[in-house]
């Protein structure tokens, strides 16, 4: 058993740095492992026979007659399309069969005794490849895809469940009129109950929830019950993105350079340090969004949009940059002057 320190060590349980990579070599298999929280208690990932959270790094599927693009009701256990994967096929021709509609969940599946199992990949990262010991055509996956699976009860009564949306729930979807398959493939499922049966669900951004760990999302599940007597489960991210611990306060003193004609962008320029900036204020909400530029040299191009905490001073006109689910990073409501391109003057 060899191991190492992973490439992206984050663990996506607690949020650490702390995630460790073991490469066994007698299976070929890769395991990364938290030596943090080693998802504790209720806490679990994937998990392989020994009780420990395993993550598939990379899968290579011989391309044996067993591979097909299909469209599959798993509820009705119907199969509205099939079409095998062949060694002589490109990338290409996968792509044209998996984007062509059809009744069902229309992905690659590994069919086996009548069964279809989904194959999961990050976006369109798969390959085909040559095995170059024997020949032998593989379909390979080249980027890890980590699904979180998390069943979390917590102290107040309410448990939260954090998942891939399963071929029933895209199914689900699909039928009450969303486009299903294009929700499952960035979202998480997020389910919460409580002791009373109070229940309900949200789809949160798989970027999201990876990113703020999902220990974070069980902790800031709101399980709240509404007049009418039904339940709304609300993830509130703005403790997260709005941290003054992870965001510090800052002020940049700038001055006003000139506007970008017909796009609603003031650019300003950095008293400090000359960086500049973009500011675009919404013609019908009390926001602007502010966003790091270019120079006039490459036509004020944008670049990144400021975090939050940030706190922009034109004379006596001031905006702070907040977090919020609406829109971002931005200026919103009172953090919003509506007279900073005058310096305060309205």
């Amino acid at each position: 058993m060899a191991s190492g320190q992973s490439d992206n060590n984050k663990c996506p349980g607690c949020g650490q740095n702390t995630l460790f990579r073991e490469f066994d070599c007698n299976t070929g298999e890769t395991h990364d492992r938290c030596r943090a929280c080693a998802y504790a208690a209720s806490l679990t990932l994937r998990m392989d026979e020994e009780n420990h959270p395993v993550r598939q790094v990379k899968a290579a599927y011989p391309i044996n007659g067993s591979l097909v693009v299909a469209s599959v009701n798993h509820a009705q256990k119907l199969v509205t399309f099939e079409a095998p994967v062949t060694g002589d096929m490109v990338k290409d021709d996968i792509l044209h069969l998996l984007s062509e509609n059809g009744k069902g969940v229309r992905g690659i599946y590994l069919k086996e005794n009548g069964e279809y199992e989904r194959l999961l990949y990050a976006n369109d990262d798969f390959s085909l490849e040559r095995d170059s010991s024997d020949g032998t055509s593989l379909f390979t996956v080249k980027k890890a895809v980590y699904d979180i699976h998390l069943l979390c009860p917590r102290p107040d009564g309410v448990t939260v469940t954090i998942s891939p949306f399963s071929p029933a729930d895209i199914e689900r979807l699909s039928a009450s009129g969303l486009n299903g398959p294009y929700i499952a493939k960035d979202h998480y499922l997020i389910q919460a109950r409580n002791e009373a049966g109070a229940f309900d669900e949200v789809y949160l951004e798989r970027r999201i929830a990876e990113e703020v760990s999902a220990l974070y999302v069980v902790e800031h599940a709101v399980l709240s019950r509404q007049e009418d007597g039904s339940a709304t489960l609300n993830i509130d991210l703005h403790p997260h993105y709005n941290s003054i611990e992870r965001f510090p306060p800052k002020t940049i003193n700038v001055e006003y350079i000139t506007e970008i004609p017909g796009e609603c962008k003031e650019i300003y320029r950095s008293l400090e340090d000359g960086r500049y900036y973009q500011r675009l204020p919404s013609p019908r909400e009390s926001f602007a969004r502010w966003v790091s530029c270019h120079g006039p040299k490459m036509g004020y191009m944008d670049k990144a949009r400021i975090r939050a905490n940030i706190t922009f001073r034109h004379c006596s006109a001031v905006e702070t940059v907040s977090w919020r689910r609406w829109n971002g990073n931005g200026a919103y409501d009172e953090q919003f002057h509506p007279g900073f391109r005058k310096g305060g003057g309205v």
